[in-house]
């Protein structure tokens, strides 16, 4: 036991994390004050050889119930022992987007939803590239009693595969696999069925974690399990741009009634790490489409910094597919006079000191003019002392993301 103890007393162990996390919150993302946590090297005692090559095994009821002196910080260290870990094992990532897309919705802790922010903006670009889309007007997410029963559909396919697995698979030429017994439903079926529900991020984290856990079994290496890969893939893009999309306003939830006068939604610093975590997943397109709907007098100064820290970075998008030379002409005039606007104009300092680094980006210098003077001059060079501010694009998002008709 000594020795073990010598061995395992420095590492951590992601189903530690997880668990603990999984016991700090409430299915409504709120903090206990008590919970049955679990240290690293308590889990990998109880888990045993076994459960860490598997990365799974413990049961919360193994350890003792337990006063949390301070949920917060827990909760706060807990994320980012997560977000240390090695995502490029795709199970690990999945875990990682599952909590983190809750977390940065539902936790009423505020710098916990940044940390969880700025950790699905690197998640996300691991992702293979996707545009993000509204979902269909009118359309209703899923309840829990349509996504159980198609979980548990995907389960049963994945233990008859399983079953099966000692003996070898006569995979047909053109369906990829043998066909299922009479009744029975193959799990590239069962895959598709919880594809095709519209999940929300009280549905696609659940499906999320199952499809992970799956992946973490023998089935991994059997060709029939791409079906689930896939899903897994997707449901990590769902889950990635539900939550960046939420908050970019952070809105408390609707789902849940929260209690108090500040409920601790509604965060400056959380909307900018969703503007630097959306642009750092979607790129120039998101980097666009945010420069359109900034308003200058309404948000707060945090986000816009981060909105012009991305043009810093990255200069202006181009325009869109499909534009011609002359909408792209008027639409970067549009976006020049709002960087310039900010960058002169703005009453917040760290707006304006931003917005001139963005400046000089757009105008090709590495160290831009502190010189309000210069950039007054330059403007008026531009032409865009004329041009008319475009109007910011504007359609209301609700805490799942989810757009609303205005």
């Amino acid at each position: 036991m000594l020795a073990l103890g010598l061995v395992l007393g420095g590492c951590r162990f992601v189903g530690a994390t997880d668990t603990n996390l999984r016991e700090l919150h409430t299915e409504e993302g709120m903090h206990r004050r008590t919970a049955r946590l679990t240290t690293h090297y308590g889990y990998a005692t109880r888990v045993g050889v076994i459960g860490l090559l598997r990365s799974f095994g413990a049961k919360p009821q193994d350890a003792e119930l337990a006063k949390v002196d301070d949920p917060l910080e827990t909760c706060l260290e807990a994320l980012n022992e997560l977000a240390r870990y090695d995502s490029s094992e795709t199970w690990v990532r999945a875990l990682q987007v599952e909590h983190f897309s809750r977390i940065a919705v539902f936790d009423p802790w505020k710098l916990s939803r940044e940390v969880a922010v700025d950790a699905l903006g690197k998640l996300g670009a691991q992702l293979p590239a996707w545009r993000p889309t509204p979902d269909p007007e009118g359309a209703r997410a899923a309840g829990v009693d349509e996504l159980a029963p198609a979980l548990q559909r995907l389960v049963r396919a994945a233990n008859r595969l399983a079953r099966g697995a000692s003996e070898p698979l006569e995979l047909g030429s053109e369906s990829g696999g043998a066909a299922p017994a009479a009744g029975e439903e193959s799990i590239e079926q069962a895959a598709r069925a919880v594809g095709e529900l519209l999940l929300d991020l009280e549905g696609a984290p659940r499906a999320l974690r199952v499809c992970g856990l799956l992946e973490r079994t023998r089935l991994a290496s059997d060709p029939q399990f791409a079906a689930v890969k896939a899903l897994r893939l997707k449901l990590e893009k769902r889950c990635v741009e539900l939550a960046l999309r939420s908050a970019l306003v952070d809105a408390a939830p609707t789902a849940y009634e929260r209690l108090g006068s500040d409920p601790g939604w509604g965060k400056a610093n959380v909307q900018a790490a969703a503007v630097r975590a959306s642009v750092r997943v979607w790129g120039p397109a998101m980097l666009a489409e945010l420069l359109d709907s900034a308003r200058p007098r309404d948000d707060e100064a945090p986000r816009l910094a981060a909105l012009l820290e991305e043009v810093a970075r990255l200069g202006l998008p181009p325009a869109p597919e499909g534009a011609d030379a002359e909408q792209a002409e008027r639409l970067h005039a549009a976006w020049k006079r709002r960087v310039w606007l900010l960058a002169t104009d703005h009453p917040d300092g760290l707006v304006r000191v931003t917005g001139l680094r963005a400046l000089a980006r757009i105008r090709g210098e590495g160290r831009g003019s502190l010189r309000e003077e210069e950039w007054l001059e330059w403007a008026r060079a531009e032409g865009l002392l004329d041009a008319p501010a475009s109007k910011p694009v504007e359609t209301p998002v609700d805490a799942r993301g989810k757009e609303q008709a205005p």
